[in-house]
């Protein structure tokens, strides 16, 4: 029995699932796995279907699984040889996806020839068929669920160390602190780069935020260039880990550091209410927080807008890219396209991946503006995800679906046109309506990551709000990880040391530190 087991030709189904399990396992730190349940069961229900229509061809198991294999090899892996060869030139020849496409049939008739030709398969060709697939299977399964037994794990030691504050404290503190806002506009590059690299001149902005108090640090750096080791970094104000300032950082270790980070214990002890905003991704998103902002949730539309992004990423690495092709190339002309398929931006009938984030980020800055009024005390993580992409805002707060360009700039700046518009209504309402002047601390998490290159990657907006005195304490060199020290230092009286400002950039082939210096090229 387990014989005939061993060589039952399984390797004809495993062939089909194996492609969503590789991708699942590569982006398994950017997603959480409920947005992954969809697109494993219509993969499995497509796999089965095919499977059992080949059988119902070919009146054998072993034909049906030579044929499955050779039908699913197409039908997975054209998504990602298009990625490789698209708007390349070949002989003179440039290849597209109709081009593509051709030389798909001509190898599916090669395959159907060959099924003809096959007779018998023998049974120890399907033995080692069976035992790849098996490892293949098990090693991408086992790295899942290695991983997100840790991060249950994290998330399950993040809430116990995590107490939400007492309503008790809340109540006895709130008439004497500062509500906290740490604003990240993620991507905002320095005034310097804005204008050197990119030609654009956001000095306006900058005097603005000057005549309204603030202090811009002229000299800003980030102390790393990704946004979760900047940030994970920045809450906990210490560097990170020496093995995670390499090359080969895994965000994924930095989840409990994030969620659990240091500034929210320290503040919840005083009563303040730890607010943040929904992540771009799994990798930074902290959803345990006592408020947490979300468009859809907060207004009562089911969140699947990252499901609908994982299914249609993993559905452009399938044959079903055509479709997709089509699309782009005339909306209006496929618009007979369901919306659903497409996440249709473009269509007012869908919320789709870029309109979701055009009316999140709208609904943050809304609601930042509300929170003077609210009773309590708030330290509000505000990640706006603007200018960074989908550049979904035209210079006046428009809703602009921009598809996938090679041009980036002008989309970028775009955004900074209307941001440096709309933060000051923000930080105007928040100073007018604060019982207690707050404190605003606006940086970006990194520079401008596609449109620039070594140190100015960490080149950052870096202005602060600090009421009182502490203001003298600020100075051009500042970087994040001494952000809170100097908060909890001069309005909290907390005994702490500023570190040395240390910048770890990708100068060559590795992350080397820089110490943040006015004269860094």
């Amino acid at each position: 029995m387990l014989k005939k087991i061993a060589r039952f030709p399984t390797y004809g189904m495993l062939i089909g699932i194996l492609p969503f399990l590789i991708l699942w396992n590569n982006n398994k730190t950017q997603i959480y796995t409920r947005d992954v349940v969809l697109s494993f069961l219509l993969t499995l229900a497509f796999v089965v279907a095919s499977w059992a229509l080949f059988l119902l061809i070919t009146h054998s198991a072993a034909r049906a699984s030579l044929a499955s294999a050779l039908f699913f090899l197409l039908f997975f892996s054209f998504g990602h040889v298009y990625n490789l060869v698209q708007n390349k030139v070949f002989l003179g020849v440039s290849i597209g996806f109709v081009k593509l496409l051709a030389a798909y049939l001509v190898l599916a008739i090669v395959f159907t020839l060959l099924m003809i030709r096959v007779k018998k398969i023998p049974g120890d060709v399907t033995l080692w068929l069976n035992a790849i697939l098996d490892v293949l299977i098990l090693f991408n399964l086992f790295q899942i669920i290695q991983f997100e037994l840790i991060h249950s794990r994290q998330a399950a030691a993040a809430d116990a160390e995590n107490p939400r504050a007492s309503a008790s404290a809340t109540r006895a503190s709130s008439a004497a602190l500062p509500d906290i806002y740490y604003i990240i506009l993620d991507s905002y590059s320095r005034q310097d780069v804005l204008k050197g690299v990119m030609n654009y001149d956001n000095s306006e902005f900058i005097q603005a935020l000057r005549d309204r108090g603030f202090y811009v640090a002229d000299c800003a750096n980030s102390n790393y260039d990704g946004t979760v080791a900047s940030v994970t970094s920045s809450l906990n104000y210490s560097y990170l880990t020496q093995s995670a300032t390499l090359s080969n950082i895994e965000e994924k270790d930095l989840s409990l550091e994030l969620v659990n980070n240091q500034i929210r214990a320290d503040l919840a002890q005083r009563g303040y209410q730890f607010v943040t905003s929904k992540g771009f991704s799994s990798a930074n998103d902290i959803p345990n927080s006592d408020i947490y902002l979300n468009y859809l949730t907060d207004t009562g539309i089911p969140d699947t807008v990252a499901q609908a992004q994982f299914t249609r990423m993993y559905s452009e690495t399938t044959l079903l890219r055509i479709p997709f092709e089509l699309h782009n190339m005339n909306p209006l002309r496929f618009s007979f396209l369901p919306d659903w398929l497409f996440m249709s931006d473009d269509q007012d009938s869908a919320i789709g991946y870029d309109s979701f984030w055009y009316n999140q980020t709208k609904y943050v800055f809304d609601s930042l503006e509300r929170f003077p009024s609210r009773d309590g005390n708030f330290f509000i993580y505000a990640h706006i995800n603007a200018p960074h992409g989908p550049y979904v805002f035209d210079a006046n707060g428009n809703f602009r679906y921009t598809y996938d360009s090679d041009e980036n700039l002008p989309y970028y700046t775009d955004a900074i046109d209307w941001l440096d518009k709309r933060v000051p209504k923000l930080i105007d309402a928040l100073i007018a309506d604060s019982k207690v002047p707050p404190i605003i601390i606006l940086q970006g998490d990194h520079g401008a990551h596609v449109l620039t290159s070594g140190l100015n990657k960490n080149k950052i907006l870096s202005a602060y709000y600090f009421p009182g005195n502490a203001k003298s304490d600020l100075y051009p060199t500042i970087t994040p990880v001494n952000t809170f020290r100097l908060v909890l230092r001069d309005y909290f009286g907390r005994q702490i040391d500023l570190l040395p400002d240390t910048v770890y950039a990708k100068i060559t082939n590795d992350y080397e530190p820089i110490p943040s210096s006015c004269n860094a090229p």
